[in-house]
């Protein structure tokens, strides 16, 4: 299988987010790209096939699975990203 990073995740309390946002900004600073103090604006297209695979598999949990979509990073780029997600397990390529 090619390398691929590995999804965990925890909910936090309101005052944890704080205090770990606060460390993180500390440590490694605020993206460049991202919008001053807002994050990034990303628009998303799904696609599923007519039985809403996709979307039943997302429900019910099904470890191993495929999305596919097209993002949007920049409203005032003329480029659109085609993207393929698969999940095996905990692992995501």
């Amino acid at each position: 299988m090619k390398a691929g990073r590995r999804e965990l995740k925890y909910y936090i309390s309101y005052n944890d987010y704080k205090v770990l946002s606060g460390i993180l900004q500390e440590v490694i600073g605020r993206d460049p790209h991202g919008a001053r103090n807002k994050g990034y604006l990303i628009r998303s297209l799904y696609f599923d096939d007519i039985d809403d695979k996709a979307f039943f598999e997302k429900m019910y949990g099904t470890d191993n699975r495929k999305k596919f979509r097209l993002r949007l990073y920049d409203l005032n780029s003329k480029n659109v990203k085609f993207e393929i997600k698969n999940k095996f397990n905990e692992d995501i390529l």
